[in-house]
């Protein structure tokens, strides 16, 4: 893979491991957003799903705005058990990145951001890009044990 392929070649994965949400999304109504995790600490699937859309929006900013700042995380609980307000959320997110990612190209990969509030050293585009993909499998490896658990048919990654 050139480097000029770089961007191009993290929406095709983005569209693949963001597209299972949808799916899910699609898939689940409001009373199995309810279903707890196994572990309590991790909530219900709802928590789960709102939780990954909280951070893709810090993560989104911080493309924007160079600054990763999770103090302006929504946490806003209410929709957790809500299928249509988290599909609006999930949208509206999806809309923000594309059109910033439309506005960058390969050369932007390499562009710093720093993490607000932390010693932490800076990270580029290309790793937080990183970020955005293993955030989202991770908490959907959550889900997907809830659903097991719960008798559910899991949704697999690839």
């Amino acid at each position: 893979m050139t480097e000029q392929k770089l961007l191009s070649e993290w929406k095709k994965e983005w569209k693949i491991v963001h597209g299972k949400l949808w799916e899910l999304l699609e898939r689940l109504n409001d009373n199995e957003l309810a279903l707890s995790c196994p572990d309590q600490t991790f909530g219900t699937i709802g928590k789960q799903i709102r939780h990954i859309l909280d951070v893709f929006d810090v993560y989104i900013r911080a493309i924007a705005y160079k600054n990763i700042d999770f103090s302006i995380m929504r946490r806003e609980t209410t929709i957790e058990f809500d299928k249509d307000r988290l599909m609006d959320y999930a949208q509206f997110l999806d809309d923000q990145l594309i059109n910033i990612l439309d506005q960058l190209d390969d050369s932007n990969l390499y562009d710093k951001i720093s993490w607000k509030d932390s010693d932490a050293e800076d990270i580029t585009l290309f790793n937080l890009l990183s970020l955005i993909l293993h955030h989202e499998t991770y908490h959907f490896g959550i889900i997907n044990i809830t659903l097991k658990n719960n008798g559910k048919e899991i949704i697999a990654l690839y």
